[in-house]
Order: structure tokens, then sequence, then C-alpha cells
């Protein structure tokens, strides 16, 4: 069975901010086919090209199939997500399109983009008692607050935990989460110390220049205790149902001889 798993305090805890818009909203009708399809890249090297390629596309489909059901759920739900035998994805899967092949004697690499069955899928979670969303929700604008008091910064540099947030892969869930660009507009629209205090006025105008739902504020106030390094994350999700807020606050403490940077990349 997989094993509930630890989750960056990043991605973990915007997720837990986002439960509620879309818990138990499982859609009756049919949703557009590119939320049911995932690409990924595949490499794999076996004995032979062939064998490869093989590999490569029953990988590829185990891997996308779990990615969609993540894609489909919420984190807090991800640990008791069913286990599908490989043998058993043909039942879920449309089809699949292969690009950007490469091979030599042992080894294939490609893009592989895959597309399930958004009935089948529906039944499967629901046969767990897992509830799923289908719908791409207007993203949600990440404001990254360094520091507290009079030292937070939000657009002045260094702020490390901004860059750290800009270091992050796209998502691939329902709920995209940006990066405002920092330029003048955004420096004169919101201050760190907007943001921390919740600000709604200058916090509701980012979101309508970003076309946002919500707006999460996440502070970082990195500290000491003990001897060790430790980060104090207090995360703001400012909602845009009558822009109604809940928080989340947690402590992570550093790895013995983790440089900062590579610290808050964790987090």
């Amino acid at each position: 069975m997989f094993q509930r798993p630890r989750f960056p305090l990043s991605v973990a805890i915007v997720a837990l901010l986002l439960i509620g818009p879309l818990a138990g909203r499982a859609a009756a009708a049919e949703r557009p086919d590119d939320v049911y399809a995932v690409t990924l890249p595949v490499d794999v090297t076996a004995e032979s090209a062939a064998e490869a390629r093989r590999q490569a596309l029953a990988d590829g489909q185990s891997r996308s199939f779990r990615r969609l059901l993540e894609r489909l759920t919420v984190v807090e739900d991800w640990w008791r997500l069913p286990e599908v035998p490989p043998g058993d994805l043909s039942f879920y899967l449309r089809d699949l399109a292969v690009a950007n092949e490469k091979t030599s004697d042992v080894r294939y690499l490609a893009d592989l983009t895959v597309r399930y069955r958004p009935p089948e899928t529906r039944d499967l979670l629901r046969a767990h008692g897992i509830p799923f969303a289908e719908t791409v929700s207007k993203p949600v604008l990440v404001l990254p607050v360094h520091g507290a008091g009079l030292g937070a910064v939000l657009w002045d540099e260094p702020n490390p935990w901004r860059a750290a947030w800009l270091r992050l892969p796209p998502p691939d869930g329902l709920v995209p989460m940006i990066s405002p660009l920092g330029d003048l507009l955004d420096i004169t629209g919101v201050t760190a110390r907007d943001a921390r205090d919740g600000r709604i006025e200058a916090l509701r105008a980012m979101a309508d220049r970003y076309g946002a739902s919500d707006v999460v504020v996440a502070v970082a106030d990195l500290g000491s205790a003990d001897g060790g390094s430790t980060a104090r994350i207090a995360v703001t999700r400012h909602g845009s149902d009558s822009w109604m807020t809940k928080s989340f606050v947690e402590i992570a403490r550093a790895q013995p001889d983790e440089t900062a940077a590579t610290f808050l990349d964790r987090l």
C-alpha cells in the first residue's frame, strides 16, 4: 500500500488552505478531456531498445495514472489513493501518444501523453470514498514575505523565500499557483506590511491584476533554537468568497549542515 508521504510545507500548507473549495466537488457531467491527459518524460535503459521502449511505456502509464489521481484529489488524501496493477490500467486507458522519441541500442527516451477515461476514473475514486474535483480553478497568487516586523521584505533583495518559490516547478494540479512579476505596479501596489497584515483592498487589487481567485501570503521567519536553524511559516489564504481568511502556522528545522537556500527550497 502507498505510504502517507511527507510534503514540502510550501506545497502542503497551500493545499490544506484550498481543501474547502475542492473537497467533495465531484462533477456529474463530463469535463474537458485535457484534465484527464497527463504528459511526462520517460527514460529507460534495458537489454535492447525494444525492451527499453516496452518498459518505458508501461512505467509511463503507471506514473501518469498516479499523477492523474493526485491531480484530481487533495494532498491529504494521496496516501490512500488506490494502487492499480499495471495489468489493469488498460481498463482506464483511452489512448496514448508518443513524441520526441530517441533510441540507442539499449536506451529509450520520449515524451509520453496518456489520456484516461473519465467515467471509469471517477468510479474508481468514488469506490474508495475519495472526494475529487475536475474543474481547473482560477490561479492562486502567492506573496512570499521573508522576515518579521520592520525587517520583513517582499520585493526587496535579498528575499530568499521568494527566490525559493520562483524555483518551484509549475504545479500539475487543478489549482494553479502563480508568483507575481515584481514589477513597478506590484511594488507600488502591495508592500510587505500590506501582505503580512492582510490589507484586503491592496490584496484584492493584486488578485484582480493577475486574474487570481485567492491570494496566499506565506511569511517565512528564520531563526535559531537549540543550536539549529528553524523557520516559522505562517500562511494565510485570503479567499474570494467574501474575502474570508484562513491561516496555518508550521515550524520546520533545518538539517545539519544545510544551507539557508537549500532549507527554504525544501519548505
